[in-house]
């Protein structure tokens, strides 16, 4: 099929960074890198960067909520209706159902364009930012969702377990997994694998935000139960943070060289931390894919992680890291391979091996796949509604 123009639709893009964010990133360079053409639409948060191709709707209100730039648009549906006449888009693919995610669903119906929707959160697990019981906000949440989903030409689940979970929702429109694939940063973290030679100490990485749904208390629990062979390094940022370091420091009492939290460094440090871990450790239940764990396989690094929908699909036992049911089991897996050198090499290895999958090329190309059989599809429509006439 000739050069495609595509249209991102999504509320959350820089100065935001996260799993959503890369993915929106690496899809859109995957996708150019073919030949084809990528608006991405976004909000236009406070102190945004101008970027190429991204196209950011006016917002009159703008604030912050838990250190988060937030952005209220107006006129959605209208502005989005004049610049989707403007790009003339073949496809549009939508990362969110709320805000410019509904707005840009009904423009879609009304010009006959064909929708994509990303389901990349479990939205269920992040009620706690509104102030409003999940008692009741969480069937509302769950009846938008699945009607946005049935609207849709396609709904791409980024695993097999939330694939699962679609079904189970009653979700009508076509399924399809596919995973977020590796920045470029990180999928050339490790050209050619080199192994990791046990240390005296053992590093235990996490990466990630710090807040409520990640789960890091869980983390710094399993570092007090390790003792002074480990330490722990916390890298990201968020409005839990403070709550975090008053429970390591103050609660737990661990000094500073046993748990170091790296606020929010680059993407090339990033990637040296990943090479310099040992083991990547993880306690989100409410990922859908998990990209960090991808991104830390990348660099060779094993990961163990509390069993969650965003890993089961990620991590095989044995071969590339652990799942793991509690704290203590987190902190025996840990203990015993931090011993066992074989088989500490035999995770690197499967590590590095399973990120393979995940490049760039690979993932766009099955994206563009869909993309395609979407517009045969509308194009076979046509063509027999015209031999109607």
């Amino acid at each position: 099929m000739s050069d495609l123009k595509i249209v991102f639709v999504t509320n959350n893009y820089t100065p935001y960074s996260g799993g959503v964010v890369s993915s929106i990133k690496a899809f859109a360079d995957g996708l150019r890198n073919l030949g084809h053409s990528v608006y991405i639409v976004t909000l236009d948060f406070k102190n945004a960067p101008i970027e190429d191709c991204v196209i950011r709707l006016y917002c009159p209100l703008k604030f912050t909520y838990k250190n988060n730039p937030m952005a209220v648009p107006w006129h959605m549906k209208h502005t989005l209706e004049r610049l989707f006449d403007t790009l003339k888009p073949d496809i549009v693919h939508v990362h969110h159902p709320f805000l410019l995610g509904l707005a840009a669903q009904e423009v879609c119906r009304k010009l006959s364009i064909p929708l994509i929707f990303t389901h990349h959160t479990q939205y269920d697990q992040y009620l706690h930012y509104i102030p409003i019981s999940p008692f009741l906000t969480r069937p509302i949440v769950h009846k938008i969702v699945t009607s946005y989903c049935n609207y849709c030409d396609l709904v791409i689940a980024p695993s097999n377990t939330i694939k699962q979970y679609l079904k189970n929702c009653s979700i009508k429109a076509p399924l399809a997994v596919i995973p977020s694939p590796l920045l470029s940063i990180f999928a050339e973290n490790m050209p050619q694998f080199e192994l990791k030679k046990p240390s005296l100490t053992f590093t235990l990485l996490y990466v990630g935000r710090f807040t409520q749904e990640k789960n890091v208390t869980f983390l710094i629990d399993v570092m007090k139960k390790l003792g002074s062979n480990f330490r722990l390094q916390l890298v990201g940022y968020g409005y839990y943070q403070d709550e975090l370091e008053n429970y390591a420091y103050n609660n737990l009492k661990l000094t500073k060289k046993q748990v170091e939290f790296i606020y929010k460094p680059s993407k090339k440090q990033i990637a040296q931390l990943y090479r310099q871990a040992d083991f990547f450790i993880f306690a989100s239940t409410s990922e859908t894919q998990g990209l960090v764990l991808v991104e830390a396989m990348a660099a060779g690094t094993p990961v163990i992680a509390l069993n969650g929908p965003g890993q089961n699909d990620l991590i095989k036992d044995g071969e590339n890291g652990f799942l793991v049911g509690n704290k203590e089991h987190m902190k025996d897996l840990i203990s015993s391979i931090a011993r066992d050198h074989k088989l500490f090499a035999k995770l690197q290895y499967g590590a590095w091996l399973s990120a393979q999958h995940f490049t760039i090329k690979i993932l766009t190309k099955k994206l563009l796949y869909y993309y395609c059989n979407l517009l045969t599809k509308k194009d076979e429509a046509s063509k027999e509604l015209l031999n109607l006439l």
